[in-house]
């Protein structure tokens, strides 16, 4: 250990604990607070680096934010020093060495360190070098993790690769602790790949495979053997104790789509494993006695086997597997797709000519025929989601278009409107001549007769649970149960309704809509497709899921997988599965500059300067790109919102974050780690949308689909603009979004029954259509004479307006270029102020082909 000064700050070093990758650990004494902390001196090296050592005291904020108590505290930063509290006991690795840890010892260990996992994933942090040497097992028996993202902290830049593990570029002098780390990678993480916090479970599961065998999972004599070990072995899992098969199997999974991806879920896991401490103790019987037991229970479970056999038969044929295209000159229009109750059809949305329209393909042929009358169907805001669903008779399909609900009788009928639906999220119908379907995000969904007619709610979102929306519902085969999403802004739930009763069954947390086949609820989760054993009966699930396919086309908002299933038949999509990238654009759509490469985006927003972009992302907080170094930092993981806000007058970002039950609209600096300034404060969600130029004025969105007007200077309250509520100014019968001021601060331009609308601001006054076949996501150009939105497929288009004191002047919309990747949710494009520069997402191409797997039950283990 090198010479350490002999106090920094208000701390006196008193004695050495340790040294590693990532610098010297010292007791020292805090003067002013009479406490004993520990102190880690960072390598000079490290301190040396202005750029770094910024960096580090941006996280070292973030971490100092981590308040539980399985996480060891980080007090604050000295200097080259970091202040972290002082644990006294041996760390995991030192028990370890005593050999292998007994299960009822090791399950609160285990617990405890997925309990310090989960606090912080909810609040934006990784640890990345998660290993027993990082963990202490305190002398009052709690477990302490160390060194709590310190390997991002310390790394040379914001990118996740093999930097993000510091103690892998430190001299060869500390072989061991390199050893340790690479022992500990991801598969991801070792091929310098982006990581999250699935890197997190896999290391768990490589700790707790060590304390259960007392032996390192992946070994190696040189850093190479290590790594290849960690992407090539697998796992001998008869040597770990049978109770812990499971949870390793699921957080050792080399593909991370397939890997758990809440640490909550590994701790449901560790929780089964526990033996069953209530189970009866067994007593001696003679042999007789053993014997006839054993008769009847083969006796029993022949007749039960009988009876699941004449329930659930086993498959007649094997799978067959086989892809759908789209018509020629066309792609598919994601997620508009559904089978045919008998499983012999697909009627799926294809976009010829710019234009959605419904297509029908029975699975015995390669003929592909267009419904008439369906041109538009589904979503013409371009995120491409939409809903799709037969009738039980399979005679009539309904599908969502210009706004409504629309029935298509296939017999050759006309499309006919069922209901007006603003925006859409999914439907289904039952045999009893009830359609369900959710005309918005937020809210219940609603029932109506398959004739039209009046609606009426058929559940109540559960406001008190955090829910927003109940969204996606699928009729089970009694055709008056059916499966739902709700909707929180902490993820989805999963749950079943019934048209007859109140009564709500909760299935747990779920990462997208399910659908019910041949005993077993289908669903994406970690980004696979998976089946699990469903009992329609009883309303619960009856054994474990089984992967079915991987990477599957998914849409977070709804939340909506494109997959579906019907007597035995599957259908789905497969993603790209690889991150998506942004890149500058010419107004001609000549690709300029290509900036940085994410998992996903959210509301992209140039800032008034235009040397910066927000993305705020609803999973992992607000990101700032800065377009001069093509940089992306995570400036605050706290945001949840998917939509954020510049402000012209003093050029900080405004978003909303969630402080306990409340939402807050805070306003910061892009460039500054400085806390937020709180502008405006709700028991109920809000987005914000626009902040008018001068500053004193904010458009927020707000759940129940009304549109605020927020002062921002002085004491005013805000008040309800337009929407459906009696007190608005303005009234609309849609829900309204993506609305933007102009740049003089006296109109607004808007979306609106999937069309792109203008009117004066604060009105009332004349409205002005502004898109003529579908369009979302509008802008102004710096100048206010051109309005921009996105088209179906999606275009950019441009349209000149001349604005008046009480009138404007629209010329027609022009095409600039297409087709850009779109979403759904938030601003897929931003203008710089002179139209010049375009930033949207690179062109995946078209859409993966629709795989269909007949006899599906086939793939199952039994």
């Amino acid at each position: 250990m090198s010479t350490a000064p002999t106090s920094i700050a208000h701390f006196r070093l008193t004695a050495p604990l340790g040294a590693g990758g990532m610098g010297e650990v010292w007791r020292a004494t805090d003067t002013k607070l009479n406490r004993e902390v520990a102190i880690k001196l960072l390598p000079a090296a490290m301190a040396g680096d202005a750029m770094r050592m910024a960096r580090f005291a941006r996280e070292a904020q973030l971490l100092a934010g981590l308040n539980h108590p399985n996480i060891a505290a980080v007090y604050g930063v000295e200097e080259r020093a970091l202040v972290m509290e002082l644990v006294e006991g041996p760390t995991l690795a030192e028990r370890i060495l005593q050999g292998p840890i007994p299960l009822d010892e090791l399950l609160p260990i285990a617990q405890q360190i997925a309990d310090g996992l989960e606090f912080a994933h909810e609040h934006g942090v990784i640890h990345r070098d998660l290993k027993p040497a990082n963990i202490k097992l305190s002398l009052d028996d709690r477990v302490k993790i160390l060194d709590f993202g310190l390997a991002k902290a310390l790394s040379t830049d914001s990118s996740t690769d093999l930097s993000d593990a510091p103690t892998l570029t430190t001299p060869a002098t500390l072989v061991g602790t390199i050893l340790g780390t690479a022992a500990y990678m991801a598969p991801e993480q070792a091929k310098g790949k982006p990581v999250d916090k699935r890197a997190d479970i896999w290391a768990f599961g490589a700790v707790v495979w060590e304390m259960a065998t007392g032996e390192r999972l992946f070994a190696g004599e040189t850093i190479s053997e290590t790594l290849a070990a960690v992407l090539k072995e697998t796992p001998d899992w008869n040597r770990a104790p049978a109770p812990l098969r499971p949870l390793l199997r699921r957080c050792l999974e080399k593909n991370p789509k397939l890997r758990l991806r809440d640490i909550g879920d590994t701790m449901a896991l560790v929780a089964q494993s526990q033996p069953d401490a209530t189970a009866p103790a067994r007593t001696r019987r003679s042999p007789l006695a053993a014997w006839i037991v054993a008769a009847v229970a083969l006796a029993v479970a022949a007749v039960f086997a009988w009876l699941a056999l004449a329930r659930h038969p086993a498959p007649a044929a094997s799978a067959v597997a086989f892809t759908v295209a789209p018509p020629a000159d066309a792609n598919f229009d994601n997620g508009i797709a559904a089978l045919s109750p008998d499983g012999r059809r697909l009627v799926f949305g294809a976009a010829p000519n710019q234009m959605s329209q419904l297509f029908l393909r029975p699975l015995d042929s390669v003929t592909v025929s267009p419904l008439a009358g369906t041109q538009a169907a589904g979503s013409v805001d371009g995120s491409g989601w939409s809903s799709l669903f037969w009738s039980p008779d399979g005679n009539s399909v309904a599908y969502f278009a210009h706004g409504e609900l629309m029935r298509l009788d296939l017999n050759g009928g006309t499309p006919t409107a069922l209901a007006p639906v603003p925006n859409d999220v999914g439907g289904s119908w039952s045999p009893r001549g009830v359609i369900l379907y959710c005309p918005a995000t937020t809210g219940p969904i609603f029932r109506i007769s398959a004739s039209g007619g009046s609606r009426r709610p058929a559940t109540v979102v559960d406001v008190k649970a955090g829910e927003t929306g109940d969204v996606m519902p699928w009729f089970l085969p009694d055709g008056n149960h059916f499966l739902f999403m709700a909707t929180t802004t902490q993820g989805s739930r999963l749950k079943v309704g019934s048209l007859d009763s109140p009564r709500v069954v909760s299935l747990g947390m779920a990462d997208s809509n399910a659908v019910y086949d041949s005993g077993s609820l289908i669903f994406e989760r970690s980004g696979a497709l998976v089946a699990q054993p469903f009992d329609a009966r009883t309303l619960a699930f009856a054994g474990q899921p089984q992967t079915l396919a991987g990477a599957i086309t998914t849409e977070s908002v709804t939340p909506h997988a494109f997959f579906g299933a019907a007597h035995g038949t599957l259908f789905y999509q497969l993603g790209s599965g690889g991150p998506a990238q942004l890149a500058i654009f010419d107004r001609s759509g000549h690709q300029l500059q290509t900036l940085a490469a994410a998992a996903t985006f959210g509301d992209l927003e140039l800032s008034p300067n235009g040397q910066q972009l927000a993305d705020v992302q609803p999973d992992s907080g607000l990101w700032i790109y800065d377009l001069t170094r093509n940089a992306r930092t995570l400036l605050d993981p706290s945001a949840k919102s998917t939509a954020a806000a510049w402000n012209p007058a003093n050029g900080q970002i405004v978003y909303i974050r969630r402080n306990r039950e409340r939402f807050e609209l805070v306003e910061r600096r892009p460039d500054s780690v400085s806390p937020p300034t709180v502008l405006y404060s709700a028991s109920i969600p809000f987005v914000p949308f626009s902040i008018g130029r001068d500053g004193r004025l904010a458009l927020l969105g707000q759940a129940g689909d009304n549109v605020l007007v927020l002062p921002l200077q002085g004491a005013g309250k805000p008040y309800i603009w337009m929407g459906s509520s009696p007190a608005a100014r303005i009234h609309s019968t849609g829900v309204v979004r993506d609305l933007q001021f102009s740049p003089d601060g006296r109109w607004v331009v808007y979306m609106s029954d999937r069309q792109v609308y203008l009117t004066q601001f604060p009105g009332p006054g004349a409205r002005y259509q502004v898109s003529l076949a579908g369009g979302h996501q509008p802008r102004w150009s710096a100048d206010g004479k051109t309005i921009y939105f996105l088209a179906p497929q999606p275009r950019l288009m441009a349209v000149p307006v001349r604005l008046q004191a009480n009138a404007a002047t629209l010329g027609s919309p022009k095409a600039l270029f297409g087709p850009l990747n779109a979403y759904g949710s938030g601003y897929s494009y931003a203008v710089s102020s002179d139209g010049g520069r375009i930033i949207g997402l690179l062109n995946s191409g078209s859409a993966a082909p629709i795989t269909v797997i007949t006899h599906w039950t086939s793939l199952l283990r039994h």
